[in-house]
């Protein structure tokens, strides 16, 4: 399990580095492989499983891909929900209102968006 945690951190790390250099579809692949690492140690990593979807989610909206970012962040909160007892901490607690926080933005993206999209 130690191998998979050090790798899941160690691509987590390669996404923020590649969502820093502008490498966007990279740093999508390295969310995703680490979320499915942290997801698979399973306990306390949930957070970090939690974390690393919030994170992609906000990649996803900043780049206008809404449902993508949904989506990611509807998975987050599934597993927030889903171990409740493991999101005790305050560093869980900010992994749970981040995702939340993402909700709220990307209601308010949609709503924007249909307000202003021409009606057929």
């Amino acid at each position: 399990m130690y191998i998979e945690v050090h790798q899941a951190i160690e691509l987590y790390n390669q996404a923020c580095l590649a969502e820093q250099e502008g490498k966007a579809n990279l740093a999508e692949v390295y969310y995703l492989k680490s979320w499915s690492l942290f997801e698979e140690a399973g306990e306390r990593y949930y957070v970090n499983a939690a974390n690393a979807l919030n994170a992609l989610a906000h990649l996803r909206q900043s780049r206008g891909n809404y449902e993508g970012a949904f989506l990611s962040v509807k998975k987050s909160i599934e597993i927030i929900e889903a171990h409740a007892g493991v999101f005790t901490h305050a560093e869980a607690e900010v992994v749970r209102m981040r995702a939340w926080e993402l909700v709220k933005n990307l209601l308010h993206c949609q709503d924007s968006q249909q307000k202003f999209s021409p009606t057929i």
